[in-house]
């Protein structure tokens, strides 16, 4: 049953504006299909497009509440969304319009931005500067030796990090974040459902993505044989999103939502078939950091609630097909020299210095990842496509100089964090929380890039929650 406590909370989110966002998606569909009628079906993407943006822009333009909640739903979705198109036109595209629909909605961020610029606290602010010089430095060499991906590398970094300024300068009361924050968990058990979904049946669009894409390392799309990702690009991102919900939904009670404790054991199960366990150590490192700092919590409650969601999980993996699969990777931590994907990451790790001695400068921006596919006719490049380390990436992207720049950024950000002072329980479990998060993005590094794509989002959006702005929200509904 639903709790009528959340129900209020959601008749602020989603009761206000809805009438605007409505409007917005008959004009924009309207403009769309005309357009592509006029200029055939390889234009009907842009109707995808313009739906999806102009209600975000109307949202922006009115700084409204509603504004994160669908950034973060766009984030979710816009995968399935290119899926189901390609399946519809039955025609794979490596690269499309729907592809970057994220980065497009999530880059009007700049609009309250700027407009909230004179009232920035300066503290945040330091550390976003020494962030943005590193991305200009190494833009410069990205621009000069990967030409267009560079530009697209930098998107991929830059607007997941808008969500920082974005909601400092939004200054958000308690209220406001708590609206956010389940907003959050309840696209957290909607990813989780329809992973289970698509566990037991794999949807034809999903199927037909696995087929044409070539990610061998997802499985096969059959029942109980695919590695889940839900309506994201892949298992990872899926993982580590459901890991950082079920944190935050473990740690605070209101943080829950409406489904309590069953939400809880939806998002578990769903995590559990991603078979990601970096989204795990993701989540256990939160958790124990922020009990560790958390001292109006009862520790010995605290770790008794965790021991038994632990036996939770561990009968699930007992029952769940391929959960043995996820217990052998875990095992595997202790037997490190049997680990392939811990032997590959030592392997890359011991490149890294000849690498880095032969490029100092860095490869700059669109040298490393997803961006090299426009300089390889939409194919990762075979040096550098696949990186699977956070701090590899970074000091081969920024070279030594920018490395610095970002790594002093990443600090002064933390040891702002770590300064605020909430001013109620409420408020310091935020702050808590942030720092629990951007700990844990730190032992991520040794996974994958904490700061791109949908991972930067979230961890960013985590960590901006921490700052404290208890002034009477007076932003748009």
């Amino acid at each position: 049953m639903l709790k009528t406590g959340y129900l209020k909370i959601s008749g602020k989110l989603y009761g206000h504006g809805i009438g605007k966002i409505i409007l917005s998606w008959l004009l924009a569909g309207y403009l769309g299909y005309a357009i592509g009628l006029k200029s055939g079906d390889s234009m009907m993407q842009l109707v995808v497009v313009m739906l999806v943006v102009f209600p975000a822009l109307l949202l922006a333009w009115h700084n409204s509440l509603w504004f994160l909640p669908y950034n973060l739903f766009v984030w979710v979705t816009a995968p399935e969304m290119r899926r189901i198109y390609d399946w519809l036109t039955d025609s794979y595209h490596s690269m499309s319009m729907i592809s970057v629909l994220p980065l497009v909605v999530s880059l009007l961020m700049v609009i309250p931005i700027v407009r909230a610029l004179g009232d920035f606290p300066g503290q945040a602010g330091k550390g976003l500067l020494w962030l943005l010089g590193a991305m200009g430095y190494a833009l410069l060499i990205g621009l000069a030796r990967n030409g267009s991906a560079s530009l697209f590398d930098l998107a991929n970094t830059l607007v997941p990090l808008l969500w920082l300024p974005y909601i400092v300068a939004y200054r958000p009361t308690v209220q406001d974040r708590d609206a956010w924050m389940i907003s959050f968990v309840h696209l957290a058990i909607f990813i989780a459902c329809y992973g289970l979904i698509q566990f037991v049946a794999v949807p034809p669009w999903d199927a037909f993505w696995m087929d044409y894409s070539g990610m061998t390392s997802i499985g096969k799309p059959n029942p109980f044989e695919i590695r889940v990702f839900s309506t994201l690009n892949s298992p990872g991102p899926a993982g580590s999103y459901l890991s950082l919900a079920l944190a935050a939904m473990l740690l605070v009670k209101k943080w829950r939502g409406a489904f309590g404790w069953f939400g809880v054991m939806l998002v578990a199960m769903g995590s559990i078939v991603t078979l990601v366990r970096s989204g795990w150590v993701l989540a256990a490192v939160a958790l124990i950091v922020f009990i560790a700092i958390s001292k109006e919590m009862n520790r010995l409650k605290s770790f008794s609630i965790l021991a038994g969601f632990v036996l939770f999980v561990y009968a699930c993996l007992l029952v769940v097909p391929q959960g043995q699969e996820l217990m052998n990777r875990f095992a595997t931590f202790g037997d490190m020299e049997n680990d392939h994907s811990f032997n590959e990451r030592m392997d890359l790790t011991n490149q890294l210095l000849p690498m880095l001695l032969s490029n100092p400068q860095g490869l700059g921006l669109g040298g490393i990842g997803t961006a090299t596919r426009l300089q390889n006719g939409g194919e990762l490049s075979q040096e550098t496509g696949v990186f699977d380390s956070g701090i590899g990436s970074i000091m081969m992207t920024y070279g030594l100089i920018g490395t610095a720049a970002f790594c002093y950024g990443l600090w002064s950000l933390f040891k702002s964090l770590c300064s605020q002072q909430g001013l109620s329980l409420r408020e310091r479990s935020y702050t808590r929380f942030g720092i629990a998060v951007m700990t844990a993005s730190f032992t991520n590094l040794f996974f994958s890039n904490s700061y791109n794509s949908i991972l930067g989002v979230l961890i960013w959006l985590c960590v901006a929650m921490g700052w404290n702005g208890s002034e009477p929200s007076t932003k748009g509904d």
